[in-house]
């Protein structure tokens, strides 16, 4: 997450950088603060995508979870005498 956030960060400033348009940006001059560089449409958009990936990747570990669950199961019942 702290990768992404990076990442975010960095293409926020590309995104200030390459546009001379202030309808993306908001910039107030006296501070250089994070908060003045900051799209909060594209952050919610990103939070959200995140946030379905994250519900996405639990369900993917839950299910490989009761795979393994089986498996070792099935496994055990393999290796008990007749």
């Amino acid at each position: 997450m702290r990768d992404d956030l990076l990442r975010l960060y960095a293409s926020t400033e590309e995104i200030e950088n390459a546009s001379d348009s202030h309808s993306l940006m908001k910039r107030n001059k006296s501070s250089y603060s994070l908060s003045n560089f900051v799209d909060y449409d594209f952050i919610q958009q990103k939070l959200k995508g995140l946030e379905e990936e994250n519900l996405k990747l639990r369900s993917e570990a839950n299910e490989l979870t009761s795979e393994t669950v089986n498996n070792e199961e099935q496994e055990q019942e393999l290796m008990m005498p007749l």
